[in-house]
């Protein structure tokens, strides 16, 4: 099996990377750190190309909207295929945490959240997910005063939305912690 991953070197991607290779799949890694911007359309088709011949797309890395170009371009070959793009988006932030996140980091992982409903109402042969994700325990998010989703924690969401049977529509998987009373 082989998977296409986006942002695979650092934070989420690199915890989705770590789980792959454990599950025994072939990942191949698009990373901004290793000179591979999703935003530069060359790297963009290099993604397409190596996504013709694998398995999984998880759609991660965000770069003024090059997560949402990238959930287009795939969508489009894979929508009459039992294949599987899982989307990488935001939520469940407490109010206080929102302010301090970047305001273009919210609108983008707003229209990728509106995108894939777009592309679910039109009911794709392949399965399209979003992974809504609350504060990661990520050094990404070490800064953030709020309780943050552990690594097994996330390998466990993974593993569900991997393994569930494809004839199951697993529209938006929403994942946080739970907040001390």
């Amino acid at each position: 099996m082989k998977a296409v991953l986006t942002g695979h070197t650092r934070g989420v991607g690199q915890w989705i990377s770590e789980f792959l290779v454990q599950q025994g799949f072939e990942v191949i890694g698009f990373s901004q750190s290793e000179g591979k911007d999703v935003e530069n359309l060359e790297v963009q088709d290099e993604i397409i190309e190596a996504c013709r011949s694998a398995n999984i797309f998880f759609n991660n890395a965000h770069s003024h909207f090059a997560q949402i170009e990238l959930l287009r371009k795939v969508f489009e070959i894979w929508k009459d295929s039992e294949k599987t793009i899982i989307n990488i988006g935001a939520g469940h932030f407490r109010p206080e945490i929102w302010q301090l996140v970047d305001s273009q980091y919210t609108a983008e992982k707003a229209a990728l959240h509106a995108l894939v409903q777009t592309l679910q109402s039109q009911n794709p042969t392949c399965r399209l997910s979003l992974l809504s994700l609350g504060i990661m325990d990520t050094d990404n998010c070490a800064g953030l005063p709020a309780p943050k989703i552990s690594k097994d924690s996330f390998h466990h969401s993974l593993e569900f939305l991997m393994t569930a049977p494809q004839n199951l529509a697993i529209e938006t998987l929403s994942l946080r912690p739970r907040y001390a009373k």
